[in-house]
């Protein structure tokens, strides 16, 4: 995996152009790179209604499609956009009811901390204790995986 630097003049303008103020967080995440079938983890360090800033210890090229599951807020479809002092940016793919969401979420994690946005799910999950199945991809083929969790 590769990534470009921009300069910190192009970052400078960057920052001034958010249109959503970023709040500093510290929680796990998992970044899934559909083009190179990969899944990293990685530190969330801030969030906003428009993005993330991330640290990744592997990082995606700039300007790829990617998905960010970030613990307690839930999934979110991203671009990768900038590579600055070890932090990655991403640019937010989500319509106004998912950005709604979030925008409650953030203002629950403000008032409450990381318990104000653990979400109660409408369906309980059963844990599985890894056990082996598989799956069909729309052509046909079959590929095993392990269930760590189901729900309704």
């Amino acid at each position: 995996m590769g990534v470009t630097m921009k300069s910190d003049e192009q970052n400078a303008v960057a920052d001034e152009q958010r249109a959503h103020g970023r709040l500093d967080i510290r929680v796990a995440g998992k970044l899934f790179v559909p083009a190179e079938e990969a899944t990293l983890d990685c530190t969330v360090i801030n969030l906003s209604l428009g993005g993330a800033g991330l640290y990744c210890p592997e990082l995606p090229p700039l300007d790829a499609f990617v998905i960010l599951y970030v613990e307690g807020f839930g999934r979110f479809e991203c671009v990768t956009t900038r590579f600055v002092k070890g932090e990655l940016g991403l640019k937010f793919l989500c319509k106004d009811a998912k950005r709604k969401r979030l925008e409650q979420d953030l203002a629950a994690f403000v008032r409450d901390g990381v318990v104000g946005v653990t979400r109660l799910r409408r369906h309980p999950r059963a844990t599985t204790a890894n056990k082996s199945c598989e799956f069909i991809r729309a052509d046909g083929q079959r590929e095993a995986c392990e269930l760590q969790d189901i729900s309704r």
